[in-house]
């Protein structure tokens, strides 16, 4: 029976595929960000029956590890209107016009912002025109989700309620909106959590050649986390969590355009972050041998983050030979000041009673500067090249570190195929770029003087040990399309060479906060990606496509961890082909959006304590998902001209049909709801 479900999976997904658009005439302009891999309208999100924007980006992108294999080494990084955001679940998910993914090396561009070579999510959000009437937007979202995990089952009520406001003049626009969200959170574990989003954006065109804009948002989360069993390999836990956070984001820009060709983009932003954590727990730990040992504790956790960054991006372009050779110049200053503030009081019974109070304060300061130059001969052959430079006052090695990257893209098209009709596109490309390991600017203070917690808000990684200075990332590739562009296909090859960690439990932190540790880590891999319009000019419509990709891994000698060291050393991770699909039908005002994911026999490595101390392990896991289904209706005809511009009713499911193997530590939650998406 699972042979026939896994060749059933197989094939499924050799058959459907994900739809995004490949075009590149993205509204993301810049030319370090130009034809990205994959680009997401928002409307394809926000039928979505959940809160959490890395959820529904499974499967949708290609090259990004969908099983976490070594915590952070693929970590993808989510830019939203050109800053990093700490916390990227608290976005709006109705507030993203568009999702542009691209993992090629100039993401060195980010500097010590970027965490991880998994590439870069670019995120633009919604505002009004200028000159746009009054337009009021309601999404709501009614359902119902299902956790098992082991014996246990629960059940809650998902909730979703968004209205956007918006209206635009001459010279002024404005857009604001309020989302409510209950029990949307499930990728991990159940959620029991009510989060508000709150957000307001205005635009004044103050003259022809400057633009000023305004955009805030405020996202408070609180919730009670009921009794949670959890087992994972020597671990039994049942808890019970208070959760609250607030996070503030506001953010101020100017554009300035005094002469031909001559642009200045100042951004600030100010993000401010508090989560307060209470967790009482029962813990046993397991051994081997049969035995075990149990603990209490009483643990509260309180984390601030204040975070402040400064951009000013200067360029010019110019042009030669009647307009056909193009230049551009920019440089481009950021500052960094990130302030860290944790606190720790925790009350363990075992044998005895002990309690333990902790509290650490750090503060961050980068200065960057980059500077690049691009060339664009002829639309044949694009050339982008450039170096960064960053220094941090609170590092070891307080010397300025610079990182070179560049791009290149050369059009065959153009070259040989040039009256080829049935041939749209066919580009050579390639990039190669470094970029600042966290690790670099890690402050002089020693591991035990940090009680580290992996959260939603930690940027830069504390240690007492430098593992690489930099990390570097390649890729070489081909994209092409075809057909008016009704079929396109991309390929390429990457590798890195940097850095990964991994979180060990320590018996004394049941709740696993135990230690970091890091390891060198060389990865390389390749990627398949590709959409296709089957069916286009026809009452019914099918756009349909397939992303294909492996990575591999090669770990290096993993440091001591305080007395005890890991009894592994050196070793090689080959992960098997991982694939994810999206396709979409419509006909008549039906529309049908199909997603999900796969990888078989995958290995992930998983940190354990026994009686021999810490070690690691690597276990061989399979999982096929059908990640998310939406069939919906638009009454676009029938309402002609009344109140509603447009009314969409659809119903929506999510993680209906899975199977896994060797996971226990990732139990989805079925949600099964109702989606209405209106506008006045």
């Amino acid at each position: 029976m699972k042979k026939t479900f896994t060749f059933f999976a197989a094939f499924l997904l050799s058959a459907l595929a994900f739809a995004q658009n490949l075009d590149p005439s993205s509204i993301n302009r810049e030319a370090w960000i130009e034809n990205p891999d994959i680009v997401i309208k928002g409307d394809e999100l926000k039928n979505f029956p959940g809160g959490q924007l890395s959820e529904m980006l499974l499967g949708r992108l290609p090259g990004v590890d969908q099983t976490s294999t070594l915590n952070q080494e693929t970590k993808v990084v989510f830019v939203v209107d050109g800053f990093v955001w700490l916390n990227i679940d608290a976005i709006n998910i109705h507030n993203i016009e568009e999702v542009a993914y691209y993992r090629g090396a100039l993401t060195s561009k980010l500097g010590v912002q970027n965490t991880g070579s998994g590439g870069v999510v670019f995120i633009t959000t919604k505002t009004a025109e200028f000159e746009q009437p009054f337009s009021a937007d309601f999404n709501t979202l009614l359902g119902s989700n299902s956790f098992t995990n082991g014996e246990d089952k629960n059940r809650s009520a998902l909730q979703s309620y968004h209205v956007a406001l918006a209206q635009g003049s001459e010279k002024f626009l404005w857009r604001t909106s309020a989302v409510f969200n209950k029990a949307t959170r499930n990728l991990n574990s159940f959620d029991f959590v009510n989060q508000f989003q709150l957000n307001a954006d205005a635009k004044y065109k103050l003259t022809d050649w400057l633009d000023l804009r305004v955009n805030a948002s405020y996202a408070p989360a609180k919730g009670d986390l009921l009794s949670d069993k959890v087992m994972a390999d020597n671990i039994v836990l049942n808890q019970n969590l208070n959760y609250k956070q607030d996070n503030w984001n506001g953010m101020l820009a100017a554009r300035l355009q005094p002469l031909k060709g001559l642009t200045n983009e100042v951004k600030f932003l100010k993000n401010n972050i508090t989560e307060d954590f209470n967790r009482e727990s029962s813990y046993r730990l397991l051994y081997p041998d049969g035995g075990f040992v149990d603990y209490y504790s009483v643990n509260f956790e309180g984390g601030r983050v204040n975070s402040a960054t400064l951009i000013n991006d200067l360029s010019y372009e110019f042009y030669a030979n009647q307009d056909r050779i193009r230049f551009k110049v920019g440089a481009l200053y950021q500052y960094n000041h990130d302030e860290y503030n944790n606190s720790v009081i925790t009350s363990q019974v075992s044998d005895g009673t002990s309690s333990s109070l902790s509290s650490s304060e750090y503060h961050i300061k980068v200065n960057s500067l980059v500077g690049d130059f691009s060339v664009n001969l002829y639309d044949i052959l694009f050339i982008n090249a450039g170096v960064r430079r960053d220094q941090s006052k609170y590092a070891v090695d307080r010397k300025g570190i610079y990182a070179p990257f560049y791009r290149a893209n050369l059009s065959l098209k153009k070259v040989v195929l040039k009256n080829v009709d049935e041939v749209n596109a066919i580009d050579l490309f390639g990039s190669f770029g470094e970029y600042l390991s966290p690790v670099s600017l890690s402050s002089d203070y020693p591991m035990s003087d940090f009680n580290q917690r992996v959260n939603s808000f930690n940027r830069f990684v504390f240690n007492s040990t430098k593992i690489n200075d930099k990390t570097k990332i390649q890729n070489y590739g081909l994209k092409t399309s075809f057909f008016k562009n009704r079929l396109e296909v991309s390929g390429d090859f990457y590798k890195n060479d940097g850095f990964t960690s991994f979180i060990v439990p320590i018996p004394s932190y049941p709740e696993f906060t135990g230690t970091i540790m890091f390891a060198p880590l060389k990865e390389k891999g390749w990627r398949i990606w590709s959409s296709a319009d089957i069916l286009c000019t026809t009452a019914f419509k099918w756009n349909t496509g397939l992303n294909v990709f492996k990575n591999n891994y090669e770990i290096g000698s993993i440091p001591e961890i305080d007395t005890q060291t890991t009894t592994s050393d050196n070793f090689v991770s080959k992960s098997a082909v991982q694939a994810g699909m999206q396709q979409r039908f419509s006909y008549a005002g039906f529309s049908l959006n199909v997603n999900g994911y796969a990888y078989f026999k995958n290995p992930v490595t998983n940190a354990r304590f026994d009686e021999n101390g810490f070690n690691v392990a690597i276990d061989k896991t399979s999982f096929v998902n059908l990640n998310y289904i939406y069939l919906g209706y638009n009454f676009k005809e029938q309402i002609g001209r009344s109140l509603f511009k447009n009314l969409n009713v659809g119903i929506v499911s999510k993680n209906d049909l899975h199977y896994k193997k060797n996971i226990n530590s990732m139990p989805l939650a079925r949600t099964l709801g109702i989606a209405l998406n209106a506008t006045l």
